[in-house]
């Protein structure tokens, strides 16, 4: 069993985290003070042919497209580590759980379950970790791209509601 969780890219996150993150990775101060400004004050404006917007000031996050931003987002959730094994690969985190016996049949009984090594309590320990995680870090979960998924070697899946 596979549950991902896709997190948007340091969007609603604080400059001041980010800056406290880099300083705990002993990042040096001139470096940690650059990506301080560049995060911080920040305008823009829209160019369509050749009308031009007003400028508007941006408070938060890190611009798209820009080369430091999978290095800062990389930064910014180093310490994520659920208690559960999971992947972490640009803005998408990955927990997952598997099977002690892979060619089961799954069912929603408690004790069929646990029978087959599906630990409910394991996985939502892991879900509930990241979620706090994404609150104390000013982080948004992104609940239309989080999802669960099952991989059998099996050529049909039989799950019993």
């Amino acid at each position: 069993m596979f549950l991902s969780c896709f997190f948007p890219a340091l969007l609603s996150s604080s400059v001041y985290i980010a800056v406290k993150k880099l300083l705990k990775l002993r990042i040096d101060g001139s470096l940690v003070a650059f990506v301080q400004d560049f995060l911080s004050n920040r305008e823009q404006c829209v160019k369509f042919r050749n009308t031009k917007s007003i400028f508007s000031s941006i408070n938060i996050g890190v611009p798209q497209g820009t080369v430091l931003g999978p290095l800062l987002w990389n930064a910014f959730i180093d310490d994520l580590s659920p208690p559960t094994p999971h992947l972490k690969y640009a803005d998408d985190t990955t927990l997952y759980h598997s099977l002690s016996k892979p060619n089961c049949v799954l069912t929603n009984s408690t004790a069929h379950r646990a029978s087959v090594g599906i630990n409910d309590n394991h996985l939502q320990r892991a879900l509930d970790y990241t979620s706090q995680y994404c609150t104390d870090n000013c982080l948004l979960l992104n609940v239309n791209k989080t999802f669960s998924t099952n991989f059998t070697l099996q050529k049909t899946l039989t799950i019993d509601t």
